[in-house]
């Protein structure tokens, strides 16, 4: 994720605020084992106001200037322009007695 672009800009532009997803690959190759690090999968979703996200820690002034709302409690994503919330669902168990 590029620290210039803003969740403001993602939802005007119609793309998703997400930064890369880096992994270190080890593996057996015969029996040589072979370390690749830093690669690249693709790129997963931030949310805002994570420790991820250039939003946190902005003071009320800094968040106006970004023309992000400071009173926005972030814990949602904006993918594809739209802001998306995810819903924990929480199924019973049927074997545990209640």
């Amino acid at each position: 994720m590029c620290p210039l672009v803003t969740p403001f800009q993602c939802r005007l532009r119609d793309c998703t605020y997400s930064a890369p997803l880096w992994v270190n690959v080890r593996y057996t190759r015969g029996r040589q084992i072979v370390n690749k690090t830093n690669i690249n999968i693709g790129r997963i979703p931030v949310m805002l106001l994570s420790c991820k996200c250039v939003l946190t820690g902005k003071s009320e002034a800094e968040l106006a200037d970004m023309k992000e709302c400071p009173y926005d409690p972030g814990g949602y994503f904006v993918v594809k322009g739209v802001e998306k919330v995810g819903k924990v669902k929480v199924c019973p168990l049927d074997s545990q007695p209640f």
